[in-house]
């Protein structure tokens, strides 16, 4: 089971936190101008906290980065200020490795990806912060929903992540990396995967003629449902019904199309097996 904030919610438990949710605010440097450093920068300013300074190796859009939210340049990864207490590394996963050996701070040093382990970070104070939301940079959100994942190299620097997302502090969740990579692909299954069937779909309605609004309505009820049921239990379709005489039509439908019709195939298949179909 994941840990929630509830479980360091006493003062038994996590006394740090408490000391913490009395002090000032964070001073927070951004390491990358991307989808995620936008996102996270915006939640950083809206929980107070003191945005003093982001780096980028392109220095034309650290500075238009650097404008949108009224900070400054950091010149050099030697040159973070030193009253930081927390940086956010908000680069690819394979530049994770590379950037946290050349940052010599005392600060908290975090990254954001949801499949890189915490070990890629070799500074002293380390932890990782992997919200599961689909951020786009320029594309705001509320965030309130939004389950963050968390994991720290020091039991006492969970109080700092708890500090700067205090606002969210319900949403946190404590996970090993090993436990993160596999939320991590379930959350590619049910949202990338998902979306790219979207995708499909909206293609093969659109051919008819017909919008893809068609369909909004019959995927808004099935969103609905699984708040409350099990997607197992919510399974329809002519695969789990063994509807083989609307399956063969599909099929032909498809035929000009061998990519989308084993694609077809294989989901009908996945289907058949999960609910035990032959």
């Amino acid at each position: 089971m994941l840990q929630t904030y509830d479980e360091y919610s006493n003062y038994a438990l996590f006394p740090r936190l408490f000391y913490l949710r009395n002090m000032s605010k964070l001073a927070v440097a951004i390491i990358g101008t991307g989808n995620v450093a936008w996102h996270f920068s915006r939640i950083f300013q809206s929980e107070g906290h003191s945005l003093v300074g982001v780096f980028a190796r392109n220095k034309e859009k650290c500075e238009t980065f650097c404008r949108e939210f009224q900070t400054s340049k950091i010149e050099s990864l030697s040159s973070i200020p030193s009253n930081v207490d927390l940086i956010l590394l908000a680069v690819s996963d394979e530049a994770i490795e590379d950037v946290s050996s050349q940052i010599k701070h005392s600060a908290l040093v975090i990254h954001t990806s949801g499949t890189t382990g915490l070990k890629a970070l070799s500074n002293e104070r380390s932890g990782v912060v992997w919200a599961i939301h689909s951020m786009r940079k320029g594309i705001p959100s509320s965030y309130k929903q939004t389950p963050f994942i968390i994991e720290t190299k020091n039991e006492s620097d969970k109080a700092i992540i708890y500090q700067a997302f205090q606002s969210f502090e319900k949403n946190i969740f404590y996970a090993n990396s090993e436990q993160r990579l596999r939320i991590h692909l379930a959350a590619v299954v049910a949202n990338n995967f998902v979306n790219h069937l979207f995708a499909i779909s909206e293609k093969l309605v659109n051919d008819s003629g017909i919008t893809f609004d068609i369909l909004k309505p019959m995927i808004d009820a099935h969103i609905e449902g699984i708040h409350n049921t099990s997607p197992v239990q919510l399974q329809t379709g002519p695969a789990i019904r063994s509807d083989n005489n609307t399956i063969n039509q599909h099929l032909e439908l498809l035929h000009s199309q061998p990519e989308l019709m084993n694609l077809y195939r294989m989901l009908t298949e996945s289907i058949q097996k999960l609910h035990h179909k032959k």
